[in-house]
């Protein structure tokens, strides 16, 4: 994070030719700022996916734990296809986030657009999905086809949909935002406190420790978004698994019965 404080000070104060450019720089940085982030999420995001499958699946530990996690992540060939999906899944996130609220905002009546953004992010989701990276950590698989072969265990199984409807991605987002306006409030209320003479300075403070309090609980929090993955994961490999329970099995029949009414 301080390369990316340290980059966009100087940006602020420097001067000459260039800097007539400044909006483009700090834009790139930002964008750099928010892939690395994302890369570091799904980092941990695959670390804590290989843990709990050894605990899902065989009820033991993962020899070596969490370090021999961490290190077999950061050292193994599966890095580059976290860095890949780092920049495919939130896209992908955004168009299906944006279809619902066309279909929550006109309440069916906009079938086109509604129906164009998911039938797009559906022909995705195939391919490219955040379920994708638990094969990634565990199985050693590319990406897109560690994506493809998991959305085709959800088909097989019929869990399609509760997968898809799990409000696990909800619940980190909205706990990010959270963090995000807290991190903007303390420093845009410093800069205020701190130096009264240069208020114009409180908004952009304020804007960028939301990013970075937004991208700090993301990654922080990726663990629970990683164990409930795993667990569907887990579930599509062998569904008669002793470890897993009946929770997905009581979730189907109440789906199922919800349909039927």
């Amino acid at each position: 994070m301080s390369f990316w404080t340290v980059a966009i000070s100087c940006i602020a104060a420097a001067e000459g030719y260039f800097m007539n450019f400044k909006m483009a720089y700090v834009v790139a940085l930002l964008v750099s700022m928010a892939w690395t982030m994302q890369v570091l999420r799904y980092f941990v995001y695959v670390a804590v996916a290989k843990l709990a499958h050894t605990r899902l699946v065989y009820g033991v530990r993962m020899p070596g734990g969490t370090v021999e996690a961490f290190c077999g992540t950061m050292m193994g060939p599966s890095f580059g296809d976290i860095c890949m999906g780092a920049v495919a899944v939130p896209v992908i996130a955004a168009v299906r986030s944006f279809a619902r609220a066309i279909n929550a905002v006109t309440k069916g009546n906009d079938e086109f657009c509604q129906g164009c953004c998911l039938a797009i992010s559906d022909k995705l989701m195939g391919r490219v999905n955040r379920w994708g990276f638990v094969h990634v950590g565990v199985r050693g698989k590319a990406f897109c086809v560690a994506s493809r072969d998991v959305w085709s265990l959800f088909l097989l199984r019929g869990i399609s949909k509760l997968v898809d409807s799990d409000l696990t991605g909800s619940f980190c987002f909205l706990s990010a935002v959270t963090g995000g306006a807290l991190a903007s409030l303390v420093a845009g209320s410093w800069a205020l406190a701190m130096d009264k003479e240069h208020k114009e300075l409180a908004l952009p403070v304020a804007i960028y420790s939301f990013l970075i309090g937004y991208y700090m609980c993301r990654m922080i929090i990726a663990w629970p978004q990683a164990c409930v993955a795993t667990y569907h994961v887990a579930y599509a490999e062998n569904p008669q698994n002793p470890h897993l329970g009946t929770l997905i099995p009581d979730h189907l029949r109440e789906l199922q019965a919800l349909a039927t009414d």
